[in-house]
């Protein structure tokens, strides 16, 4: 699930509901690092090759999404001329998967 800021100050989630389908298990905690509210200036980049990726390994599960394995934050620092620090991050992980569920059968999408 992801997050944008729509007006200003306001968190709006995209992706499925609460949990993945087909999850059962009970939410214990959750934990934000960064975000839309943090008083920091954080930006990720994502190039249309990463996104055409990413849809192409969903569009070959059944399910519609894709999965990545071994997620974690690459924080880089950077400073302008002008002396303002910014933060881009990026998300690391082992190669993207198709997601399979054995509740949907084993076929790619259409």
């Amino acid at each position: 699930m992801s997050s944008i800021i729509m007006p200003p100050g306001t968190i709006v989630e995209h992706g499925p509901g609460v949990a993945p389908t087909g999850l059962q298990d009970n939410l214990l905690g959750e934990s934000v690092v960064g975000g839309p509210l943090a008083a920091q200036d954080v930006r990720m980049f994502l190039d249309r090759r990463t996104l055409e990726h990413l849809l192409n390994v969903a569009n070959a599960s059944a399910v519609g999404r894709a999965v990545l394995h071994g997620v974690g934050v690459r924080v880089r620092v950077y400073q302008g001329g002008d002396g303002h620090r910014y933060s881009v991050w990026s998300l690391i992980s082992n190669p993207p998967q198709a997601e399979q569920s054995p509740l949907a059968p084993l076929r790619p999408r259409r």
